[in-house]
């Protein structure tokens, strides 16, 4: 009983693991975000937490990215 639970509990945490984050939604790298979104950094905040959000919104100017 305890190897299957341990089996279960292995398997929801790579389904859950492998969730990216819709447009708007906490990122740190742009893999963590949806397809077609990329993880907007603060400008000047290198390190700091994103968002999800389309290129065109995060990247203004080419100082942005």
């Amino acid at each position: 009983m305890l190897k299957k639970s341990a089996l279960l509990v292995s398997f929801l945490f790579l389904i859950l693991a492998s969730c990216t984050q819709g447009q708007g939604d906490r990122c740190e790298i742009d893999n963590d975000c949806d397809d077609g979104l990329i993880c907007c950094h603060p400008v000047g905040e290198a390190g700091s937490e994103g968002t999800c959000q389309l290129y065109e919104d995060c990247c203004k100017n080419d100082d942005d990215c």
